[in-house]
């Protein structure tokens, strides 16, 4: 864990004693990266992928589309499992991508 991550995880409020147990137990990797979604520009990519996932969602539940249900449902819910701002992008064109894949195989 980086300097900068322990700066952003004092200033959500977890203290010295808390994340000197967090190291110990190995979880310090699960906080990596952990301010990168609290920026303007991690917000912003949430925002924009929820609002497909919902576009999405709608449309698979009124065209019977379980492919792109599930994908509405993802993409609506990844963005607050997902730590790391690369992560983000990834995964969410991955879950735009597929409904589309889906034509050609």
């Amino acid at each position: 864990m980086t300097d900068l991550d322990k700066q952003q995880l004092a200033e959500l409020g977890i203290n010295s004693a808390q994340l000197a147990q967090i190291e110990a137990l190995g979880l310090d990797r699960l906080f990596s990266g952990v301010g990168e979604l609290f920026s303007v520009e991690g917000i912003a990519l949430m925002l924009i992928f929820s609002i497909i996932g919902l576009i999405y969602f709608k449309q698979g539940r009124k065209q019977g589309d379980t492919v792109k249900l599930i994908c509405g449902i993802g993409l609506l819910a990844y963005g607050y499992l997902v730590s790391q701002f690369i992560t983000l992008i990834l995964f969410g064109v991955i879950l735009i991508v597929i409904p589309y894949l889906r034509r050609f195989f």
